[in-house]
């Protein structure tokens, strides 16, 4: 699945808020990633996503991890084993954005329309 890095970021920050009564504050702007890592062609793919795995991992689930999401991280990486960072970190790059759950990937598809 291609991923858009801003409809991505305004699931995640949707799912925070109304779910998960996640105070603004901790929510993702949009230069949460650095332009240059989330990239698109002309074409309209991304231009590196191996750049972009590996900042999603280190910074957003990261964040979301230790942070912003801690006391509803079981919940919110519904999709995958959220005992350790690790896991969560391997199972993104088994499964992708699936890490979030079915109903994150409904809201996430819904954007698209």
């Amino acid at each position: 699945m291609e991923i858009d890095w801003n409809q991505l970021r305004k699931t995640i920050n949707q799912t925070l808020a109304t779910d998960f009564s996640i105070n603004e504050d901790k929510l993702l702007g949009p230069y949460f990633l650095s332009q240059r890592v989330f990239a698109y062609g002309e074409d309209g793919r991304m231009l590196n996503p191996n750049r972009f795995i590996a900042a999603f991992k280190s910074k957003v689930i990261m964040y979301l991890y230790e942070d912003a999401a801690k006391p509803v991280r079981k919940r919110l990486f519904e999709g995958c084993d959220s005992s350790r960072y690790s896991s969560v970190c391997k199972a993104f790059d088994e499964h992708g954005i699936e890490i979030f759950g079915t109903a994150f990937l409904e809201k996430y598809r819904s954007f698209e329309e």
